[in-house]
């Protein structure tokens, strides 16, 4: 069978057959929606059960508009099923949802769904660009050694910050603590960056690289940097995008095929979740009322994580007046630097308030930022956009665009992540970076031959 047959690619539908579905799914939730609220006209939990069963609904639509697990649109509604689901099988207290969120949610992902369509389009006729490995293998290796040479300096700041020296759970503390009080004296321009060019790396790496030993020493040196900053992102960041990239190789991506790898996808997001939570939250270092393990005081706290985010936004949308001051939040990192240099415009605060769901929570989804912004009609624009770029990307990648699937891989992360935080403008000048570094990176292995190493082809030649 040739090469071309064995491709798999997103099926391309005309675009009103996926609008169809997913409208009629539209009329179908608020059709429910408007009954439940009809006989019952309050927030009860009821409307968590009701936000559950249309994500799902969603997700099935989704799923028979492309046939394939990785289709984003699909993977969005459907870790949104899984928050909903974690939301309604919560085991401790936890504040019921309105229906003005019910909304809110099922309306951004739909949204997102409408998104995907349009971006799952042909939009030129143009020949897919960066469809074969570059022969160039000098940039992405010295890459890795920046990022190996990082590893020892970045270790060595951070003790001497923390005092401690050794590598415990005590070290992990106390430097969590530094960064939370963002104490960055340990920290300079040539390592600030390492985490990100970091898993940068690893994910040409792992699209590029031959060499199993080389994408195995970036991935080892990711792991690494990524537990040294002490929180989820770059760790969760890799192994969404490394899970993405080694699905995407798959010629057959539909669920029967991938049912099991796709549970193993869920089952490592929680234990990365849960690991980084035993190593840096105090509460899982010491005794407890209730005699329980740091194990289960760490699965307890990722429970919390997944579930208490749609309670907060909740929050958010009940009490507004919470958030007085906090406008601007969704360009925070665009207008700081007009700020800095003497704008008048109006930073929010920093860090967001901890509130009571009735537990303490300062995560609110993706959504809390456009909303406090723009309100309702704000977010839904925010993840129609969403849903077109990541399509976009997806469709180029799936027809061997590498610059696409690198992208695609960073983007993952931000998409499966949008239950819990924001995070495609709260990390906007990352973006930035990552863009300039794929853009130069594609373009400067393929154009020029770096003489700083001596590589076995030019040996050769």
């Amino acid at each position: 069978m040739s090469e071309a047959k064995k491709e798999r690619v997103v099926p391309v539908r005309h675009p009103i057959y996926g609008m169809c579905v997913v409208l009629g799914v539209a009329v179908l939730i608020l059709a429910i929606v408007e009954g439940v609220y009809y006989i019952q006209g309050s927030a009860t939990v009821a409307a968590g059960w009701v936000l559950l069963l249309g994500l799902l609904a969603i997700s099935v639509a989704n799923y028979l508009i492309s046939w394939d697990i990785l289709y984003p649109a699909f993977m969005f509604s459907a870790v949104w099923s899984l928050a909903a689901a974690v939301y309604d099988f919560f085991p401790f207290e936890i504040d019921p949802i309105s229906w003005t969120t019910v909304c809110i949610f099922l309306g951004g992902n739909l949204c997102f769904s409408l998104g995907c369509i349009l971006g799952n389009r042909r939009w030129n006729n143009r020949p897919a660009w960066f469809t074969t490995r570059a022969e160039n293998t000098q940039p992405r290796r010295l890459l890795l050694l920046y990022s190996i040479i990082a590893v020892p300096l970045v270790v060595y700041h951070a003790m001497r910050a923390t005092g401690v020296y050794s590598i415990s759970p005590t070290f992990f503390i106390a430097l969590r603590q530094i960064v939370l009080a963002r104490q960055s004296d340990f920290r300079n321009i040539f390592l600030d960056y390492a985490p990100t060019v970091s898993v940068s790396t690893a994910f040409i790496l792992l699209i590029e690289e031959h060499n199993r030993w080389l994408v195995a020493a970036g991935v080892v040196v990711t792991i690494v940097l990524g537990l040294l900053t002490t929180g989820r992102p770059i760790l969760l960041l890799l192994f969404i995008g490394w899970m993405m990239l080694a699905l995407l190789r798959k010629p057959n991506r539909s669920i029967r095929a991938m049912a099991m790898r796709l549970t193993w996808m869920a089952v490592v997001i929680v234990l990365v979740l849960t690991l980084v939570t035993l190593l840096t939250k105090r509460e899982t270092q010491t005794e407890n009322l209730d005699n329980k393990s740091g194990l289960e005081v760490a699965w307890g706290m990722t429970a919390t994580y997944i579930a208490g985010p749609l309670a907060g936004f909740d929050y958010v949308v009940r009490r507004p007046e919470s958030f007085e001051g906090y406008q601007n939040s969704t360009f925070a990192e665009i207008i700081a630097p007009l700020s800095a240099l003497g704008f008048p415009v109006n930073l929010p605060p920093k860090d967001d308030p901890f509130l009571r769901v009735p537990f303490l929570i300062n995560v609110f989804t993706a959504y809390k930022n456009y909303y406090i912004d723009f309100g309702m009609i704000g977010c839904f624009i925010a993840f129609s956009f969403f849903g077109f770029i990541s399509s976009y990307l997806f469709r180029a990648a799936t027809r061997g665009n590498q610059m696409a699937t690198f992208f695609s891989a960073y983007l993952f992360y931000a998409m499966l992540f949008t239950p819990f935080d924001d995070v495609y403008f709260a990390t906007f000048t990352r973006y930035i970076y990552v863009t300039a570094f794929g853009l130069a990176y594609f373009f400067v292995s393929r154009r020029f031959r770096l003489k700083l190493m001596i590589s076995r082809q030019g040996a050769q030649a």
